[in-house]
């Protein structure tokens, strides 16, 4: 985990698809600070991430007790409500 995002970090929200399973990534304005203050194992995973799909954070809902609608839907109401207007 990256620990707490602030949502003026956030720069933006998108999906990316990977075999049939969706991810909502979050784009960070400064991935790097994100990934200093992650343990080795942690940043080495969020690194690889950064690289193949252009940040650190993806979210999956595949352990989550919703669906991958539900989970993009607040997600995206949080940010419209909360990020992209600050």
């Amino acid at each position: 985990s990256l620990g707490l995002i602030p949502w003026e970090r956030v720069r933006g929200l998108r999906v990316v698809s990977l075999s049939g399973q969706k991810f909502l990534v979050v784009d960070l304005s400064d991935p790097k600070e994100f990934l200093a203050r992650a343990g080795l194992w942690n940043r080495w995973l969020a690194w690889m991430n950064w690289k193949f799909y252009g940040s650190p954070v993806q979210i999956s809902a595949m352990t989550l007790a919703c669906g991958f609608r539900t989970l993009h839907e607040t997600v995206k109401q949080a940010w419209d409500r909360f990020g992209k207007h600050s």
